[in-house]
């Protein structure tokens, strides 16, 4: 082959696969949670030495990789906070009022139904944890803006809820998990709360208030800033799944499948209780959208970090306590893909999709909304 053919044949050869790049791009973007996470699935179980490695560095009871990524991930979605038009959702104190104490008080409760499980200890208290934490940080209040409801209320719902959590998750952890004779401190997990998510919360937020370039920086990076706070959580789970690699390995294919089943189960109970008290209350139809929805979903990052802060002599293989976290989070955004579908006015534009990660608050980092407010 002559030199000059060989130099053609290179050139073609990366003018496709930069084509090819260029057209998956999106797709890739899209996905990018859901790849990640299959990707920490797959490499802590089948090389799990750097993942253990970096989760096993502490410094006074904090696992010191694990806390940046989390401190990360809240900062962030500090800087992402937008405050504008939140008075019009204070008008609706009615569906507020529900969402606040279903998110925080009711949905909970299916924790219990959780801990008396015939599964392993750890997957019951994986399944109690997602039940506790509060609302999805961002795919809600893409879905509610989707569906046709009312985004600014959904997203009233994702900072209130996610605020007063640190606050109620522990003590609702405390109270679930006694009664599976698993005993935690309360107060160390509050304190770590407060460190690890309050704090970088409301600094990014006060960040982004005084100052113009970070607002500017924010908003014409959502994507970049998504992908970071995405990347963030996979590292966490990639971590958690490294340093119990040995104890999901022995797990059978069917007891994993009984997870699965669980985590699609609790996000069908959460739908049917609220359905069924929605009808009861006649709200709004925009507003009945939103709670339906924001009621009925959980955070991944929020059960991320306080499973970080739990000691594992207490709650077991922390990599098994992940599992039906993992599976509650993605079995719901599928499952409520359906739904937005079918709620959707004829006069809304569809969204790409609800796993695509553009906006920096780290569920999946889905973009709430193109014209929403910009403080």
């Amino acid at each position: 082959m002559s030199e000059e053919k060989f130099t053609v044949d290179c050139s073609a050869l990366s003018d496709s696969l930069a084509t090819s790049f260029k057209n998956s791009k999106p797709w890739l973007i899209k996905n990018f949670l859901l790849l990640g996470l299959t990707a920490a699935l797959i490499i802590g179980l089948a090389v799990p030495a750097p993942g253990a490695l970096l989760s096993n560095i502490k410094w006074q009871g904090f696992r010191v990789v694990q806390t940046i990524n989390v401190v990360i991930i809240f900062f962030i979605s500090g800087l992402s906070l937008k405050t504008d038009e939140i008075t019009a959702a204070l008008k609706a104190w009615g569906p507020l009022l529900y969402g606040f104490v279903m998110i925080l008080f009711v949905t909970p409760l299916a924790g219990f139904i959780a801990i008396s499980l015939p599964l392993e200890r750890e997957f019951t208290t994986g399944l109690a944890l997602f039940a506790s934490v509060p609302t999805t940080l961002t795919s809600g209040i893409t879905m509610v803006r989707e569906a046709g409801g009312n985004w600014v209320l959904a997203m009233m719902l994702t900072v209130g809820t996610n605020l007063l959590a640190v606050l109620t998750l522990p003590v609702a952890l405390k109270f679930l998990l006694q009664f599976a004779e698993v005993n935690i401190d309360a107060l160390d997990l509050l304190w770590k709360l407060s460190i690890t998510k309050l704090v970088p919360l409301v600094i990014g937020k006060a960040v982004r208030m005084v100052s113009k370039a970070m607002r500017s920086f924010a908003t014409n990076h959502k994507t970049a800033l998504g992908l970071t706070n995405n990347f963030n959580l996979i590292l966490v789970v990639w971590q958690t799944i490294s340093r119990a690699s040995s104890s999901i390995l022995t797990q059978t294919f069917g007891s994993i499948c009984v997870i699965v089943l669980c985590g699609v189960g609790l996000h069908l109970i959460y739908l049917l209780v609220n359905i069924t008290l929605l009808a009861a209350f006649r709200f709004r139809i925009k507003e009945h959208k939103a709670c339906l929805l924001m009621c009925s979903q959980k955070t991944l990052p929020v059960a991320m970090a306080a499973l970080s802060f739990l000691n594992e002599e207490q709650i077991g293989d922390a990599g098994l306590v992940a599992i039906p976290c993992i599976v509650g989070h993605l079995s719901q955004l599928f499952i409520d893909a359906r739904i937005v579908a079918s709620m959707r006015p004829s006069d809304v534009k569809p969204l790409e999709s609800p796993l695509e990660p553009p906006s920096p608050l780290a569920d999946n980092g889905a973009e709430a909304e193109e014209g929403a407010p910009k403080v």
